[in-house]
């Protein structure tokens, strides 16, 4: 599901202005060095009409056994990406998958 819309109220209470967008996206990390961070651009499939959305960013590990790398936070997101810090707690370099959803406020 790399984009949808939904309608938030009937159309005669809130016109044009009813439509959420719900965005789904997975990038890699990329390899996250031992014992440090790492942000990672994500560019949703469509832009947002505003910077107004929600964000939830998970991220999962190429082994399944582990789990060092963490999403510390939301960096900064625009209408078209967002920037997500990844923490390696593990001495070795990681590699994960991050999975976010966006929707519209």
């Amino acid at each position: 599901m790399p984009a949808t819309t939904l309608k938030r109220l009937p159309e005669w209470e809130a016109g044009a202005s009813g439509v959420i967008s719900v965005q789904s996206v997975r990038v890699s990390t990329g390899s996250v060095t031992g014992s440090a961070q790492a942000e990672v651009t994500v560019t949703w499939p469509q832009a947002f009409p505003s910077t107004s959305y929600t964000v939830s960013a998970v991220v999962e590990e190429a082994t399944a056994a582990t789990d060092t790398l963490q999403v510390k936070k939301i960096v900064s997101r625009s209408a078209t990406d967002c920037v997500v810090r990844v923490v390696n707690a593990n001495a070795s370099a990681r590699t994960g998958t991050l999975h976010l959803v966006g929707i519209s406020d």
